[in-house]
């Protein structure tokens, strides 16, 4: 009975020796997933094929992810938040906007969006202005499923944006010169859009090119 006793001492110190490194190691694993960004700090997140411009605002409570904020032109704020795992930021590449890691396959619309033309997918016609009418917006982020993300209006030199539910988001003058659609107030302009005009399909569809994604098209 005495040597039984003796060495229960020595089998609680192993058990409390095995604890405390198991503690050791819970407590360290978070401590070697710190976040090295500050908030504010410009990143790029790597979004399917290729990385996205945002900004950093914090990590969250896990410490596996970080919460970013980047531009979006169907937000009231005109800014998205999301959570983005830590593996898949980045700091900026000098000179790099949405840089593409992989060569993406052209955009194709899909069977639910059977009734989209695809932009770019017949010949151009040389000439021509914008017509007046409803231009909806498409967006191509995602090549097998194309996003409706509202319309615009076009009347005179005048244009109003409306989101999916066509509730008016803003609205300004525009102006038509050397092929291209120019914002010359409100809405769009503050979210710097561009406007690469495209006459297709013999003159039945025409395109204005938002951003390297997004086009806005008027179809007969």
């Amino acid at each position: 009975m005495r040597a039984r006793r003796s060495n229960q001492p020595a089998v609680r110190s192993r058990v409390l020796g095995v604890c405390s490194l198991a503690i050791a190691v819970c407590v360290l694993a978070p401590a070697g997933a710190q976040v090295s960004y500050q908030p504010g700090q410009a990143i790029q997140y790597r979004d399917g094929a290729e990385w996205r411009d945002a900004e950093f605002l914090r990590p969250t409570p896990s410490g596996t992810q970080a919460i970013v904020r980047e531009k979006n032109a169907f937000t009231s704020s005109g800014f998205f938040e999301r959570a983005i795992n830590l593996d898949r930021i980045r700091t900026p590449i000098a000179g790099s906007t949405e840089t593409p890691i992989a060569k993406q396959a052209a955009p194709q619309a899909s069977r639910a969006e059977s009734t989209t033309i695809q932009p770019g997918s017949a010949p151009v016609q040389a000439g021509g202005s914008p017509r007046s009418g409803d231009y909806d917006i498409y967006s191509y982020g995602r090549p097998s499923n194309p996003l409706r993300l509202g319309r615009i209006n076009l009347s005179g030199n005048n244009y109003r944006f409306f989101d999916n539910g066509d509730g008016l988001l803003g609205q300004g003058q525009y102006s038509f010169a050397a092929g291209n659609v120019i914002w010359r107030t409100g809405l769009l302009k503050s979210y710097g859009w561009g406007g690469e005009f495209k006459i297709e399909r013999g003159g039945r569809t025409h395109s204005i090119r938002l951003n390297r994604v997004t086009y806005a098209m008027n179809s007969r």
